[in-house]
């Protein structure tokens, strides 16, 4: 029969093979497809529902919309939104068990059919409040009640948003969605279970140790511990001018820049979907992310003949972007390889990955580089040694750090931190003096191990890659009790940190009595 609008209408059960084909020869090879075929019920507890309740639920809320899905992709559908429910993102109704359970099944038959059916068509899922449709009517929801929800003309406007957005087994929020698009598209909501990060050896750190100015300040803030601290406001600011930023463009952490990716991590990913990076790369990034319930995608890096490597390059890492994909991570220097990501290079990744970048600068002793972009990490503990304390900021679009910004305690930084913080701004001269030192040094010893016959990487960090295929070297700078760290990736390398003088003068001795004949 002809509908209002000109088209055809086709009166066809979806909950059956032969109804959701004759709907899909009907329609054809769709653009979009919004399928929100479903059922509602009475209210009634999961223990008093039976059978036919459940089953009546499932048959029209899951496996209907799963026929009518197949039948459509079939016949070269393009893209399906699927209309779920609110009551899978909110605590539980009690006496709607059997309609909420139905729904978290088709979230999950959408995140299957978007992995299936990529990169031909995209399923997407848009998670909506009460409609007043006439499923309300058969569930016996109070007419006074219903006069309250809106019509389907009414959110049909937040529907069409929801089909154009970009990438594919999305479930989206339809409140948030309304709200704050930027913080919906940024994940469905969902936490990974608290899993503790695993237990890393001892990292191969640098040996610097902070000044005096900073000992005095930290000293001096413990007889203000029985306040809460105060300074975090003008430590941002503080920030926000040496990077020539505004100050909603920063975010403080008191964990670190890790604790800073791990918020990246939370409000831009969720269950299921990807971070590309490139390989070797920072170990806790996979760990991070499998605590998230996330997928690390590594790139692998190009190798040099001596087995090390060379500069990121944005090339592979924009090839490997994918539907899932909702975070790319750069770390520059990168710990452990020493490859950094060339101005140009993360100018074309910041242009055309369409996600948000992470570029990871904890590592770095390098002045601020002009903004773009990009979401950058940075943390206090290496050049001015307060790894202990965990002073960590991020900088970026001011859109990204209000994202972070939702997950930043009330009071981000405690009085010995905000006190070493200061204390290191206030000394610019001593980090520029300290990082040419650290520099000078690193090239002595690398040049030593070179002599040696080993082959070290190119890096302004105060950590080595070194290669020596036999493992003597490895083995003899343990012995030596010095920071070292064996390449998970490659059993002939191995990552060891710069300490003061004296402590890498008997790095290089061990070196010798290893790999001299």
């Amino acid at each position: 029969m002809a509908s209002e609008t000109g088209g055809e209408a086709v009166v066809a059960d979806l909950s059956t093979e032969e109804g959701a084909e004759a709907f899909a020869e009907a329609a054809g090879a769709v653009d979009l497809a919004l399928i929100c075929v479903g059922a509602a019920h009475k209210l009634a507890l999961i223990q008093d529902a039976g059978r036919d309740v459940q089953l009546v639920q499932f048959v029209q809320n899951v496996i209907a919309p799963s026929l009518t899905a197949g039948a459509l992709l079939r016949r070269g559908a393009r893209h399906l939104l699927f209309i779920s429910s609110l009551a899978t993102r909110r605590p539980p109704i009690p006496g709607a068990g059997p309609y909420t359970v139905s729904k978290a099944a088709l979230e999950a038959v959408v995140r299957a059919i978007a992995e299936e059916a990529w990169p031909k068509a995209r399923a997407n899922a848009i998670c909506l409040g009460p409609v007043r449709t006439r499923l309300h009517e058969e569930a016996g929801t109070p007419p006074e009640l219903m006069a309250t929800f809106p019509a389907p003309e009414e959110v049909a406007p937040l529907v069409l948003r929801a089909a154009s957005v970009l990438g594919t087994g999305r479930i989206l929020d339809g409140d948030a969605l309304a709200l704050d698009p930027a913080a919906a598209l940024a994940g469905d909501g969902h936490l990974a279970d608290a899993e503790a990060l695993p237990e890393s050896a001892e990292e191969a750190e640098p040996g610097r140790r902070p000044s005096a100015k900073v000992c005095a300040a930290v000293r001096a803030s413990a007889s203000d511990l029985h306040r809460y601290p105060r300074g975090a406001d003008e430590l941002a600011s503080r920030i926000a001018a040496l990077h020539a930023v505004p100050r909603e463009c920063v975010a403080l952490s008191g964990g670190g820049a890790t604790e800073l990716l791990e918020r990246a991590l939370r409000v831009f990913c969720a269950r299921g979907d990807e971070v590309v990076s490139p390989f070797p790369t920072f170990e806790l990034l996979s760990a991070l992310c499998s605590r998230e319930g996330v997928r690390h995608r590594p790139v692998p890096e190009p190798r040099s003949s001596d087995g090390l490597f060379g500069p990121h390059t944005a090339a592979p890492l924009l090839a490997a972007i994918g539907p899932r994909t909702r975070l790319v991570y750069v770390a520059t220097p990168d710990n452990p390889t020493g490859a950094s990501l060339p101005r140009e290079e993360e100018e074309r990744l910041v242009a055309a990955a369409g996600v948000p970048v992470v570029i990871d600068e904890a590592w770095s002793f390098e002045p601020p580089a002009p903004s773009t972009r990009a979401l950058r990490l940075r943390s206090l503990s290496k050049l001015h040694g307060l790894a202990a304390l965990r002073v960590g900021y991020a900088t970026g679009p001011a859109d990204q750090i209000a994202l972070l910004r939702k997950l930043e305690l009330p009071f981000p930084l405690g009085a010995p931190q905000l006190a070493a913080a200061h204390a290191v701004f206030d000394q610019p001269e001593r980090a520029r003096r300290t990082a040419l030192l650290l520099a000078r040094e690193r090239a002595r010893v690398a040049k030593s191990l070179r002599e040696l016959g080993c082959a070290v990487s190119e890096s302004p960090t105060p950590v080595l890659l070194v290669r020596e295929p036999t493992g003597r070297l490895l083995f003899a700078l343990r012995a030596a009790s010095l920071p070292v760290q064996e390449a998970h990736w490659d059993p002939g390398a191995l990552v060891l940190g710069l300490g003061r003088r004296a402590e890498n003068d008997r790095a290089l001795a061990a070196a010798r009595r290893a790999v001299t004949p």
